[in-house]
This record gives structure tokens, sequence and C-alpha cells, in this order.
């Protein structure tokens, strides 16, 4: 997976006073995905989602392969478990 630099799309699901730092990914709020306000992406385009703990990546994750997203990846464990630095690993959805 080539990722965001290649045509992927980066979400960041935390509420807006965690965002100060780090990422600089599209806001999405998991309230939005689940009223159906879908990014207006290609289905097939990889969609990458960060939250603080990886819980609510999770969820948004699974409206989003409902929605017909084929490519959704979020970072386990959220941002709380990532200790830094450049290397990022995003995970399928199980």
């Amino acid at each position: 997976e080539a990722g965001v630099a290649a045509g992927g799309a980066l979400f960041d699901l935390r509420p807006l006073p965690e965002r100060v730092f780090g990422l600089e990914p599209r806001p999405l709020s998991l309230d939005a995905v689940q009223r159906g306000g879908l990014p207006d992406l290609p289905r097939d385009t990889p969609v990458y989602l960060v939250c603080a703990r990886g819980q609510v990546s999770e969820l948004a994750g699974l409206y989003l392969e409902a929605a017909g997203f084929t490519r959704v990846y979020h970072l386990a464990g959220g941002l709380k478990a990532w200790p830094g630095g450049d290397a990022v690993s995003f995970s399928p959805r199980p």
C-alpha cells in the first residue's frame, strides 16, 4: 500500500481540541459518518482513519465499508499507542 502520498485520504476522528498535534489529515466525525456524511471520494480510494485510541476509527471503518469503501485502514491502538517518529503503520480493518 503506497499510502496517503499516493492518493489515499487520511481522516482524523478526534475531537477538535485533540487535533492540535501530529498529523494533518482531513477532519471527520463519527457522528457525521453514522448519519451518512461520507467522504466525497471514489469508493476504491485508500482511506486511513486515526483517532485517540483506535476504537472510533474501528467503528467509522465499519460504516465506511458498509457504504462501499473497499480499502479502509486504521491506526490500531490509535495515536495514544503510536510512539511517534516517521513510521505510522495502518492496519486493514479485520
